[in-house]
């Protein structure tokens, strides 16, 4: 029953723990928009950042990475339910 308190913990705090980082990198480096620019540009802007802009980059990570043990404890706390295509969904989902 644990799994299920955890497993609630995480869907509430994987969407902040995403998008604090993508936020960040939105108003620091103007991304995505930053994509379309001319790669001096983008270069320059990125070591204007200083430190914060690889920060986010690993934070974002980070929290994508929250995904794969969210998926499998998604996968107990549906098991009950016993759907048949919930192992290959979770197959996919990691």
């Amino acid at each position: 029953m644990e799994y299920r308190r955890v497993t609630g913990v995480l869907l509430i705090v994987w969407p902040i723990v995403t998008m604090v980082p993508w936020l960040t990198l939105m108003v620091v480096f103007e991304y995505p928009d930053i994509l379309r620019e001319p790669l001096p540009y983008v270069m320059q802007r990125y070591i204007d950042g200083g430190a914060i802009i690889p920060a986010a980059y690993f934070g974002m990570a980070l929290g994508f990475l929250l995904l794969a043990p969210l998926a499998v404890l998604w996968h107990r706390v549906l098991a009950q339910s016993r759907l048949w295509y919930l192992d290959v969904a979770t197959v996919l989902a990691v």
